[in-house]
């Protein structure tokens, strides 16, 4: 078993964290982080569990320790907010600890790789080039990460041209507590920020290459990004200009048999189909679909062709 420290472990993403790591067969928390304040209490008393399983047995006895006073495992899972990660993450990697990041502060470094694993593994070679004892590793905002998953089938076999989404993103993408609940009940905010910025710059990088240094994917990213009144799962609407005409059967086989090295190496924790795909009309929904595949899988309906010789598509999808 390979020991790991989780930062950030009484947050919401921390909690995920923990959640799909309690019973895996390669990894064991060996501790968590989280405020100075929080230091000494057992992890149960110190964090408000907020998902729908219960708290792992295994992690509520933990000691909860602060990054100022207490030293991690060499493998660190980080859920920092972004406001302090940066300095933090920094500092660690530099004297040799290794660092999953989910927070954005790195993300559009030179030599950091925004990594899904499914779409750009290759990407991980860039941490030779970090000048660290250790490295960093970030994964992508939450609306970037189904979104390139369902692009990389098309661009490998039809090319793009021009991507257009509207995103329509569940409140707990906001964190734990989140959006005041007189602001989205009975609403819908029609901006989040940075998130639009967001989509565009890293959903480039991510399918890009990298060649000593990270050549981004030159077609156009066009996103509007939304707060709607879903507690779990985004929704997006995508819009394409495809290189190549294929037929609707082409495209939605692409979907289908979409494989990536999770699923051919048959890693313990990887989705068997990392993407879903729906024939209803009336699919997908989050609250049925959000968490299939553990929550990795992205559910895909409504797949159009828009203009016959043109190769638009139109699709929803959920982000869990």
């Amino acid at each position: 078993m390979i020991d790991v420290s989780i930062l950030g472990a009484t947050g919401m993403i921390g909690q995920r964290f923990i959640e799909l790591l309690a019973d895996h067969p390669w990894f064991r928390i060996k501790s968590v982080f989280a405020s100075e304040k929080k230091r000494g209490k057992k992890y149960k008393d110190g964090a408000q569990w907020v998902l729908e399983s219960d708290m792992p047995e295994s992690v509520k006895e933990l000691p909860i320790l602060s990054i100022s006073e207490d030293k991690p495992e060499r493998i660190i899972l980080s859920s920092l907010p972004s406001e302090i990660a940066f300095d933090i993450e920094e500092m660690l990697s530099k004297e040799g600890y290794f660092i999953f990041s989910n927070a954005s502060s790195h993300r559009y470094d030179e030599f950091v790789p925004i990594v899904v694993p499914e779409v750009n593994p290759d990407h991980i070679e860039a941490v030779r080039y970090q000048g660290r004892i250790g490295f960093i590793v970030t994964n992508p905002n939450c609306s970037t990460t189904g979104l390139v998953l369902t692009l990389k089938p098309i661009l490998n076999e039809f090319g793009i041209k021009e991507v257009i989404v509207f995103t329509m993103q569940a409140i707990s993408g906001a964190g734990f507590p989140g959006v005041p609940s007189l602001s989205i009940l009975d609403n819908v905010i029609p901006y989040i920020e940075k998130e639009e910025g967001k989509i565009k710059i890293e959903t480039k990088k991510i399918l890009g290459r990298f060649d000593e240094k990270f050549i981004p994917k030159d077609f156009k990213v066009y996103a509007r990004s939304n707060r709607v009144m879903v507690r779990d799962g985004h929704m997006e609407v995508v819009f394409l200009k495809t290189e190549r005409d294929a037929s609707i059967e082409e495209f939605k086989r692409s979907f289908m048999e979409f494989k990536g090295i999770p699923q051919k190496i048959d890693l313990p924790s990887a989705p068997k189909n990392p993407i879903i795909l729906f024939d209803e009309p009336d699919r997908p929904q989050p609250l049925f679909d959000r968490l299939r595949g553990r929550g990795m899988s992205v559910s895909v309906g409504r797949v159009k062709r828009l203009r016959k010789g043109f190769s638009p598509l139109l699709f929803f999808l959920i982000i869990p």
